[in-house]
């Protein structure tokens, strides 16, 4: 049976395939190969860093956000009497801190005492007559809870 023009053409286009799967299959062998090599050393750099007592410095949003614990008092004693959220982010070993942490950080201070809301994302510390305690206004009393004697079952 005699060809036709379109077979060689048909054979141009199966070589062509099948180069293209081939290149495309040695591409994801290398791929993963290069993402074995990069997970072992990460694993590497963790077990340095854990090793020499310090964080490892890892890029990435989860990673940066750990750290050590902040005194929230000495972050208050570094802003200005009155100040904004946002301020707060600007004080040295706070700026990588999740906003929701800020937040938090905050509200401590208000229920301390510390600071009050003067507007909306404004707050001003509080005046240096506050009672030391950190309480706004007098506790009440609790009535004490009777004790049993002797042993419970």
């Amino acid at each position: 049976m005699p060809r036709g023009p379109g077979t060689q053409t048909d054979s141009y286009t199966r070589q062509l395939q099948q180069q293209g799967s081939r290149i495309s299959r040695n591409l994801q062998r290398a791929i993963r190969a290069k993402e074995a090599d990069l997970q072992r050393l990460r694993h590497e750099e963790s077990e340095l860093a854990r090793l020499g007592g310090g964080a490892a410095r890892m890029r990435g949003a989860a990673l940066s956000r750990t750290g050590r614990r902040i005194n929230w008092r000495a972050v208050l004693e570094r802003l200005p009497n009155e100040f904004k959220a946002s301020q707060v982010r600007s004080v040295p070993g706070v700026e990588n801190k999740l906003s929701s942490e800020i937040y938090a950080g905050i509200t401590r201070w208000i229920d301390a005492g510390l600071i009050r809301r003067k507007d909306r994302g404004v707050c001003q510390r509080a005046s240096k007559t506050a009672p030391s305690n950190g309480a706004t206004r007098p506790r009440e009393e609790k009535p004490q809870r009777r004790r049993r004697r002797g042993r419970r079952g």
